[in-house]
C-alpha cells in the first residue's frame, strides 16, 4: 500500500479503519501532480475513427460533463474523437435526423473546450439568438474559414444520409466538406450569439447552405451553452 504520507500514525489510521490484515505492507507513495488540459476551441477541426474531418462546434454541458457540439452525421455514439492525432474524447449522443444534425463530444481529462472562435480570436457568448429571414450569420469552419452570409429561410427541410431534417435554417453562402459541425453565430450589439451548428452545402442550388437551430439542438439533446 503506497501513502503520500508515509508514518507510523497514517499507518495505524489505516489499520484501524480499513484494514489491519499482514497481506498490507506500506511504502512512500509518489504524490501525483494534475496535468493542465489544453484547450480545442469552437472552429477547429476534429476527426472521427476512420478520419474524415469536421469543425468542433460551441461548448455545452451535458449534465455536468464538459462537453462540446460536433457533427451528427460524421460521429456515432461511442466512437472516439480525435483532435490532430490524440484522441480527445467520446461521442455520447448523435442524432443526425428530425430536427438537428448534432452530435456530443465528452472530453477526457486532458482536453477541455472553450469559447474562443478558431478563425478569428473572438468570445462567443453563451446566449442564443434566432435570426430571421434578411439578418446576418457567421460560419466558422474548418476547411472554408470564416464565412458570412444571409438568411434566405428558416423552415428548410434538408436531405441527409440518416434521413430529412426539417425546420432548419438556409443561408447564402458557399461552404465546404468538413465545416460541418462548425458554429453559426450572430453579432448584435456588439455580443457573438449563439445561433445554429452547420449542417452543409445544398448539392442543387449553389452558394446555399444550411444549419441546425440552436435552440432545437438544446431542446433534443438536452445540453446548455456555458
Amino acid at each position: 500500500m503506497r501513502l503520500d504520507e508515509f508514518n507510523e500514525n497514517r499507518i495505524k489510521e489505516f489499520q484501524n479503519k480499513v484494514s489491519n490484515s499482514k497481506m498490507f505492507t506500506f511504502v512512500k507513495g509518489d504524490k501525483i501532480i494534475p496535468q493542465d488540459s489544453k484547450s480545442v476551441n469552437p472552429g477547429a477541426r476534429v476527426t472521427n475513427s476512420l478520419g474524415a474531418g469536421s469543425t468542433m462546434g460551441f461548448r455545452v454541458k451535458y449534465g455536468v460533463k464538459n462537453c462540446a457540439i460536433i457533427t451528427g452525421h460524421s460521429f456515432v455514439k461511442y466512437e472516439n474523437v480525435s483532435y490532430g492525432s490524440t484522441i480527445i474524447g467520446s461521442c455520447v449522443e448523435s442524432v443526425p435526423y428530425g430536427i438537428i444534425d448534432a452530435a456530443i463530444v465528452e472530453f477526457n481529462i486532458f482536453y477541455q473546450p472553450t469559447n474562443t472562435l478558431n478563425c478569428n480570436g473572438i468570445t462567443l457568448s453563451t446566449l442564443l439568438r434566432n435570426v430571421g429571414v434578411g439578418g446576418a450569420v457567421n460560419l466558422c469552419g474548418q476547411a472554408s474559414g470564416l464565412l458570412s452570409g444571409i438568411v434566405s429561410s428558416t423552415n428548410a427541410q434538408v436531405s441527409g444520409p440518416y434521413g430529412n431534417i426539417d425546420d432548419v435554417v438556409e443561408v447564402m453562402y458557399t461552404s465546404q466538406g468538413g465545416d460541418s459541425g462548425g458554429p453559426v453565430y450572430s453579432v448584435w450589439g456588439g455580443t457573438n450569439y449563439t445561433t445554429g451548428t452547420h449542417i452543409g452545402s445544398s448539392t442543387l442550388v449553389p452558394g446555399r447552405a444550411y444549419y441546425a437551430k440552436f435552440g432545437n439542438i438544446v431542446s433534443v439533446l438536452g445540453v446548455t451553452r456555458y
